[in-house]
């Protein structure tokens, strides 16, 4: 029986068809299952770092009003401070005022002891002189 070479290269064409869409098939749902396979994982990186992510937010969101409360305590005492600052500068002007105020009052009360001191020096002087002994010390210079 004689077959034609034709029909032998038709016969292999076709088994090479069958065979390639066999692998084409098979390609494909090694393919899909790998995409499916990788698109699962990749899903499950992204939930996983957006969980990641929103609980960091959540953490610095607390750090932020606590140091927010912080810097609004701190502010509050540096306004207390300062007004007590300005308060004692105040306080302090008007201490000087008085302690000046005091003092020439003092200085006033105790000029007229000065001048009957200076009155009794200057008696004591002249009547030094008319001592006899304060004489003699004059007459020997």
């Amino acid at each position: 029986m004689f077959v034609k070479k034709e029909t032998i290269s038709a016969i292999i064409m076709k088994e090479r068809k069958k065979e390639s869409d066999r692998c084409a098939k098979e390609f494909a749902r090694q393919m899909k299952t790998e995409t499916a396979k990788l698109d699962s994982q990749h899903a499950a990186k992204m939930k996983e770092t957006i969980r990641r992510y929103d609980a960091m937010l959540k953490q610095k969101d607390v750090e932020i009003d606590a140091l927010k409360e912080e810097i609004s305590e701190n502010y509050r005492l540096y306004q207390e401070l300062r007004s007590r600052e300005i308060s004692l500068d105040s306080l302090s002007h008007d201490f000087d005022a008085i302690v000046n105020e005091m003092n020439i009052k003092i200085q006033e009360s105790i000029q007229p002891f000065y001048r009957v001191v200076s009155k009794t020096e200057t008696v004591k002087r002249l009547s030094d002189k008319k001592n006899r002994k304060i004489e003699a010390v004059f007459k020997a210079i």
